[in-house]
């Protein structure tokens, strides 16, 4: 038997339905627009290495992004390990309706992140903090604390981008749809 927790109850009429599409609680849209761009540098960090190579990483899925990018030594095992685990997360909101993310959602990735990843802002360490003393996600005081998951893993994968001979301020034209 499945783990998994039925949701389709929570679609009683089509216009429940419609609810849930057209507006999207405030993790799902940071989950969403978080993905995107950690996929976008991904893609970035592919180019920098070998420009032959992104067509092929344009047609990737996340995760074969992040299996490549491991393969070719631009990420770590510690930060493709976190990269998958949001994937993960991503994919549950995608293919779950009405997924509410728990704490023991959250938790480890904001764990793993805060080893593998540089916690600029405190976000990491003040979101695993708080979700370790919290009772639930929607009791959390500061509703933000995904968004500082995405910064730091952004921005050192944009670091990563740099340093591998990247405009500091301007993306590779390549895939910038």
């Amino acid at each position: 038997m499945s783990k998994r927790k039925d949701k389709s109850s929570m679609v009683k009429h089509f216009e429940d339905l419609y609810h849930y599409a057209a507006g999207p609680e405030e993790m799902l849209a940071q989950v969403l627009t978080g993905h995107l761009a950690i996929e976008f540098l991904m893609r970035q960090l592919v180019f920098m290495y070998d420009q032959r190579l992104a067509s092929l990483a344009d047609e990737l899925s996340f995760a074969r992004l992040i299996s490549l990018l491991r393969d070719l030594e631009l990420v770590s095992l510690q930060r493709a390990d976190v990269l998958m685990q949001i994937n993960k997360l991503r994919n549950r909101y995608a293919h779950e309706i009405g997924y509410a993310p728990e704490l023991a959602d959250l938790l480890p990735i904001f764990q793993d992140a805060k080893s593998a990843f540089t916690d600029y802002s405190g976000g990491l360490k003040d979101g695993i903090e708080e979700m370790s003393s919290s009772k639930g996600v929607h009791s959390l005081e500061y509703k933000y604390h995904l968004s500082e998951l995405f910064l730091a893993v952004i921005y050192d994968l944009h670091q990563e981008y740099v340093a591998r001979g990247g405009d500091e301020e301007t993306p590779t034209s390549h895939s910038l749809s």
